[in-house]
């Protein structure tokens, strides 16, 4: 269960997660730091990462294309590096359960508020 970090997470979350998500990447990390988000969406679809985001842009994406890639958007405003890694961690059951069954969620987005 590998994740993306959008722009808008900083690469520096990536340390604190990998124990529980091996093999997650920061868009930076990954050399997408100048793409475009379709290219991030296309880059995580290619390679099975669900999408880490604090915006809707993936999330609208979804709604026109559908998934895969899962998006896991995060609602709850400016946050530091570690209550986002807080969040990942914390809920590792709920997006393991919703990464399980992606191919039946129709949206392919958790909102996590």
């Amino acid at each position: 269960m590998k994740l993306l970090l959008d722009q808008n997470i900083s690469f520096r979350v990536t340390k604190f997660i990998l124990d529980k998500y091996p093999g997650s990447l920061q868009v930076k990390e990954a050399g997408l730091q100048n793409a475009t988000d379709i290219f991030i969406r296309n880059y995580a679809k290619d390679n099975d990462f669900a999408i880490v985001t604090q915006d809707d842009d993936f999330n609208k994406y979804n709604e026109l294309f559908g998934p895969p890639p899962a998006v896991i958007w995060i609602r709850k405003g400016n946050l530091s590096n570690q209550e986002i890694a807080g969040i990942l961690i914390s809920n590792f059951d709920l997006i393991a359960s919703f990464l399980a069954d992606i191919n039946d969620n129709k949206i392919g987005v958790l909102e996590i508020i």
